[in-house]
């Protein structure tokens, strides 16, 4: 029967605002979600559109305008229906009313049953005629009042059933879902045969599911009850497969899984052709996977991808299968098929499925490739909620795989990026930097990541690293054994607990707190009998035992540890402590025999020299020699170098000497002595072994020597000399220090040693060299006292000169010097003590008496290496006097004698300087020449390229000048001043050369590198030059403009007037006089009077060029007449300002010209 078609709009609408589903939570391995997503399923947003439901109001509703329309004419039929108007429902009325006139009055019991047509009033067909054409006009607010006043005034009406139906239509329209609800219940409870029965029925749960999505939730159970009565009632009904899908809906929003399951199921299973069959089958799909059954989800999701490949939830649910193969255990297989859904171009969830295959990577140990993916869900998805956790996951394979680089860089970036991942992120990184041994670093990072994360579940793990990190810094592992406790205090039972408490014992242990190690590890075995750690802590225990000497009590445990642990890589290392145990209770038979077994086995070198070592000692204790004497030797064999290797050859040593291997013993003695200088067993160590080295210039093995005899036999006979010698060796050394605390301990015996005023002269050397001048002279003075043979006053005097020196007291030292060399004329030394006389003697300012006492040297010692820097002081003087003459001379000499590279670069470069500043510039170019022969890469290198160059611009040579400066190594010259003219002159040169492009590139180097130069004017006004005769004037004249107000000199006069030039150039002469007259009226400077008021007459003459020009374009004579005494005014200036600038002669001549016009 036709019905109203408007009514199925609604529905429509609601179930399409409902049924939107996402993306759900996707489990991981461990059970937890993937991208921490919720669990609701509506919640996370459907990324398809669910198939519709059908229409459930019925066709559309009739309109009866009479009770009997059979017989009506066509055309009375027509006339209806132009009088109810056009439109749906006016079509509907047609239709009907035809149908009625051909079915004769016994059809019309489809419409209206025949006692409803017997008895409908006009009045209420006509109310029910209006009310439907409301709804069909869709006002439904007043079609929902029409069919309410229907209802009050033709209740009994036999339409009364639609009546209330279409009623229900229109509220859920107006989404009223109570009062539309109220109604659908009325027309079932009232009209259980009513025809339109399962539309009301599904109409009903509907409303019912809306109400409780929006927020009433209990209203789930009624709607499920509705849709579940329905599908029973109508198994084969229209609408069967719609109540299954919304039943299921409305269970799963309850949360029961399973039941919602088995509606989707029946679904799935009984109506494969219904449009809701893809829906279902993903539904049935997401609750399986909640429920983990995800081989069954699996299944339906195939289903799924078989039946609809067109789907548009088809990628999504590619994923899903994906992710059911994964929890399956297949991760291969799944990562396959993660890579090709993640590779659809504009999948929503393509970051999900890229984050999914990486998981599945890691899943498969390709940790590489894993840290790849992740960090590509970054790259490619920035703003996915997945890139916090991808960031870490990368990071964290990356770790796994050993490439802490690149993990580094990507916890950083997950730090940077903020949120819940921070903190373990800091973990992982803080790992990083204890493992690059950045323990600062790692300390910093744990205490910011700690202040912003204090409550996070990586807190502790943050804490731990805090320790670890404090444990390898020095001075911190007191520290950092309180930090271990803290944490384990705080929560004994946290799964790092254990750790903590251990690592605290082992730092006890480390720190030498053994009671404190041994409690805390014995708290550890109690608290924690079952963790790995277990054998370390017994380790720790037995260790303290040990050194309690409680041997006894420490073999069982590490019998234990070797019976119970014996796959641990550390069981080796138990065995040779279980075997120092029975050594040390002088068992020595079971010693040999439980160590014995492991030479065969260890494949360490430094184990079995220990072992060889053990066994050795026992075999000697047991008077074994012979085989005592195999065994450590076999012990140096397998390593020279383990930690007790020394105590090993003193027991070779000793068990050679039992055999009367003399020979054999003495040279173990002397390799003991020779491989362990510092050892504590070098008894036999003597002080002549130190004198031959000291000898022989070996001065540190020398005090190697001398220190056994101290330390050995403080009160041999050779322990003074061997102080003394160590002094000595000390000193050769330039351990200053050392050495004055050595002899100061010679000096301090009493009775007073022979040696103790030799001690006292190089205790004062020793303090000299230490700056501590006072002590020094204090020394000398009481050596002096002690009236020592000449040449040992000679020394001495020397030395002490050299202390006043050090003390600054130069005119004591000059006193000093000058009565050693009036007294000993002979001294050996005395080309030395002309030398720091001379030093003392510039010190107090005294350049001529520097300068007398260095000719001496030059004369008297021509020979010494000294002469030629004598010499070179002779020539700075004369060159400081500007004597440039005698300084070549003198310099001359210093270079025949001088042997040393470094001086003869340094005379050469002063004698080229001297030529220059004699502006003899090949002989100046020649000496630069020379020193860089001498010395190419030396430290005076680059400026004496630069000196060549200025050389070569001086005398012309600018092709041969820009070479130079520009084979220059800037980087090299001694001098910014020198860097900044290289660069300009380069510029200066290549301009010469009319090189102008080059030029520019130069001078804009210059400008740019040197914007606070002072020779930045100059480097303006030469750019503005090159850049003019490029052609390019308006840059030119802003670079002249540049120049002109950064010079007040000639200079700036010069850039001015090039200003006006280019204005002139131009023919902007109005402007170039103004140009010419701020040169004519520039301020001068004093001392730049001559080159300035050239530039002013130049610009005086040019602005009367500019009005000349002018007159002769001049059309008015007034205006004539004004240019030509312009002209005048300005010719005028240049002859009465000027009279002396050859210009001045040229000014009269155009005076009397410009007179005649």
């Amino acid at each position: 029967m036709p019905g109203i078609a408007c009514g199925n709009v609604c529905f429509l609408a609601c179930f399409s605002a409902g049924g939107v589903r996402g993306v759900r939570g996707l489990r991981a391995a461990g059970g937890g979600l993937i991208g921490r997503q919720g669990s609701s399923r509506r919640a996370s947003g459907r990324t398809g559109t669910l198939a519709r439901p059908d229409r459930t109001d019925g066709q559309e509703c009739p309109s009866y305008l009479g009770q009997d329309l059979v017989g009506w004419r066509d055309e009375e039929v027509t006339m209806c229906w132009l009088r109810v108007g056009g439109g749906p429902l006016a079509t509907a009325v047609l239709g009907w009313l035809l149908w009625c006139s051909v079915s004769g009055a016994s059809g019309a019991a489809e419409g209206a049953s025949a006692e409803g047509d017997a008895k409908s009033s006009p009045a209420a067909l006509a109310m029910y005629a209006d009310a439907a054409n409301y709804q069909n006009r869709q006002a439904f607010e007043l079609a929902a009042e029409e069919w309410s006043r229907f209802l009050e005034r033709f209740g009994a009406d036999p339409l009364a059933s639609k009546a209330e139906h279409y009623l229900g239509v229109c509220r859920m329209q107006l989404k009223q879902y109570a009062a539309a609800a109220t109604a659908f219940q009325a027309v079932i409870e009232k009209h259980p045969k009513f025809e339109l029965i399962q539309d009301a029925c599904l109409n009903l749960g509907w409303c019912q599911y809306c109400q409780a999505e929006a927020g009433d939730k209990e209203l789930f159970k009624q709607a499920a009850a509705t849709f579940d009565k329905l599908a029973k009632d109508f198994p084969q009904g229209t609408f069967a497969d719609q109540a299954l899908f919304y039943q299921g809906e409305a269970l799963y929003a309850l949360g029961e899984r399973k039941d919602a399951a088995m509606a989707y199921g029946r679904l799935a299973t009984g109506h494969p052709k219904s449009r809701f069959h893809p829906d279902a089958l993903y539904a049935l799909g997401v609750t399986l996977e909640e429920m983990g059954e995800w081989s069954k989800a699996r299944q339906a999701y195939e289903m799924f991808v078989e039946g609809y490949p067109k789907h548009e939830l088809l990628t999504e649910v590619r994923m899903r299968v994906a992710e059911s193969i994964l929890q399956e255990g297949d991760a291969a297989q799944a990562e396959s098929l993660f890579a090709e859904v993640a590779a659809v171009d504009g999948f929503d969830s393509a970051d999900h499925a890229l984050f999914r295959q990486a998981h599945c990577a890691a899943r498969q140990e390709k940790l590489a490739e894993a840290a790849a993916l992740y960090a590509a869900v970054a790259t490619r998805f920035p703003k996915s909620a997945h890139v916090p956790d991808a960031l870490l996951s990368a990071g964290r394979c990356y770790y796994r795989a050993g490439e802490y680089g690149k993990a580094a860089g990507l916890f950083e970036q997950a730090i940077a990026a903020g949120g819940d991942q921070v903190a373990e992120a800091g973990h992982w990184l803080a790992r990083i930097h204890l493992r690059n041994r950045a323990y600062d670093q790692a300390l910093k990072l744990v205490d910011e990541t700690l202040a912003k994360a204090a409550n996070h579940a990586f807190a502790t793990n943050l804490k731990l690293d805090r320790a670890d990190a404090l444990y390898e810094m020095e001075g911190r592992r007191a520290d950092a054994l309180q930090e271990y406790l803290a944490v384990f205090k705080a929560d004994p039972r946290h799964e790092l607990a254990p750790q903590a408490l251990y690592y605290a014992a082992f730092a006890a242990f480390d720190l030498q707190k053994f009671a404190e190690a041994e409690q805390l590890a014995n708290q550890f075995l109690q608290n924690f009998p079952q963790d790995p750690l277990v054998p370390d802590a017994r380790y720790v225990v037995a260790e303290c035992l040990l050194i309690k000497k409680e041997y006894a009590s420490a073999e069982p445990i590490y019998r234990q540890l070797i019976e119970q642990h014996s796959d641990r890589a550390e069981c080796e290392l138990w065995r040779v402590r279980l075997g120092l145990a029975v050594y040390l209770q002088q068992n020595y038979e079971g010693a040999i025999a439980l160590l014995e077994p492991l030479l065969a086995e260890s494949q360490s070198s430094d184990t079995k020299a220990e072992v060889q070592f053990l066994i050795g000692v026992c075999r000697f204790r047991l008077k074994q020699f012979a085989d005592a004497v195999k065994s450590l030797q076999g012990s140096v064999s397998a390593s020279a170098t383990w930690r007790q290797a020394d105590e090993t050859l003193l027991y070779l040593a000793r068990s050679q000497r039992e055999l009367s291997q003399w020979e054999d013993a003495e040279g173990t003695l002397l390799k003991l002595q020779q491989s362990f200088p510092q050892s504590q067993l070098l008894a036999e160590s003597h002080y002549f072994l130190g004198e031959l080295r000291f000898a022989a210039g070996k001065y540190a093995e020398a005090v190697a020597a001398y220190d056994r005899v101290v330390l050995g036999w403080p009160q041999s006979s050779f322990t003074p000399f061997s102080v003394y010698g160590r002094g000595w060796a000390l000193l050769k050394q330039g351990l200053f220090e050392e050495a004055a605390k050595s002899l100061s301990s010679l000096i301090a015996l009493e009775p007073p040693h022979r040696l103790r005023n030799d001690a006292l002269l190089t205790r004062g050397m020793c303090y000299r060299q230490l700056k501590q001048h006072a002590e020094a002279i204090a020394d000398i003075e009481q050596f002096l006292a002690s009236n020592p043979e000449p040449a040992r006053r000679a020394d001495a005097c020397y030395e002490r000169g050299l202390a006043e020196v050090s003390a600054q007291q130069y005119d004591r030292a000059v006193k000093t010097f000058s009565s050693l060399l009036a007294e000993h004329a002979q001294y050996p030394a005395a080309d030395k003590v002309l030398y720091e006389l001379a030093w003392a003697q510039k010190s107090l300012g005294d350049q001529s008496g520097a300068v007398a006492s260095f000719a001496a040297l030059a004369e008297k010692h021509p020979n010494s290496p000294l002469a030629a820097e004598a010499n070179f002081h002779r020539a700075e003087d004369r060159y400081a006097a500007k004597e440039y003459a005698q300084a070549v001379e003198v310099y001359g000499l210093a270079l025949s004698s001088a042997s040393d590279a470094g001086l003869q670069q340094k005379i050469l470069h002063k004698l080229g300087w001297t030529y220059y500043q004699m502006a003899q510039y090949p002989q100046a170019m020649e000496q630069f020449d020379r020193q860089l022969k001498v010395s190419a890469e030396g430290p005076l290198a680059a400026d004496a390229s630069f000196m060549r160059g200025e050389c070569l611009f001086k005398s012309g040579e600018h092709e041969k000048a820009l070479a130079a400066f520009l084979g220059t190594d800037r980087a090299g010259l001694s001098s910014p001043q020198m860097a900044v003219l290289l660069q300009l002159h380069a510029g200066q040169a290549a301009g010469q050369l009319g090189k102008w492009d080059q030029s520019l590139e130069l001078l804009d180097a210059f400008v740019q590198s040197h914007p606070d130069s002072n020779f930045l004017a100059e480097a303006y006004f030469e750019r503005g030059q090159a850049k003019q005769k490029l052609g390019k004037l308006d840059d030119a004249a802003l670079d002249f403009q540049q120049a002109a107000e950064r010079s007040r000199g000639a200079v700036g006069a010069r850039a001015q007037f090039m200003i006006g030039e280019i204005r002139f150039q131009q023919k902007d002469f109005a402007q170039a006089i103004k140009d010419f007259q701020r040169v004519m009226f520039r301020a001068v400077p004093e001392g730049a009077e001559a080159e300035l008021h050239n530039w002013q007459a130049k610009a005086g003459y040019e602005a009367g060029r500019c009005c000349e020009v002018q007159v002769q374009a001049a059309q008015a004579p007034s205006e004539k007449a004004r240019l030509v005494a312009e002209a005048t005014k300005f010719y005028r200036y240049v002859v009465e300002e000027h009279a002396e600038n050859e210009l001045a002669a040229q000014a009269k001549k155009r005076l009397l010209d410009l007179a005649k016009l």
